[in-house]
């Protein structure tokens, strides 16, 4: 995974931001996060409840002393969504808001 993450970075560097988004999806789906094609609010919306859903009932004070993740899939996922959140802020805002919630 180190070469397409370093290839990521290497696209957005060179202000190639919509190859590094797709590839970083691309990526992502293979790890086992995958993306609709197609986003509306109804999509961002499901998603948001989704994360509602799955935090409703913690604290504050609890979530913070959650375990560190130790899936090993799911901690490079979160380096790619890492990588490239400033690049979707930017870019694709709705695609931004799923990676949040995730």
């Amino acid at each position: 995974l180190r070469p397409y993450y370093a290839l990521v970075i290497a696209l957005g560097s060179l202000g190639r931001i919509e190859e590094a988004i797709k590839f970083t999806l691309e990526v992502l789906d293979q790890l086992g996060e995958s993306f609709p094609t197609s986003i509306d609010n109804k999509v961002i919306m499901d998603d948001l409840r989704r994360t509602r859903v799955a935090l409703d009932g913690f604290t504050e004070d609890e979530l913070t002393k959650l375990k560190e993740m130790e899936d090993e899939r799911k901690c490079a996922a979160m380096q790619f969504f890492s990588a490239t959140a400033w690049y979707m802020y930017c870019g694709k805002q709705d695609l931004f808001a799923l990676v949040v919630f995730r």
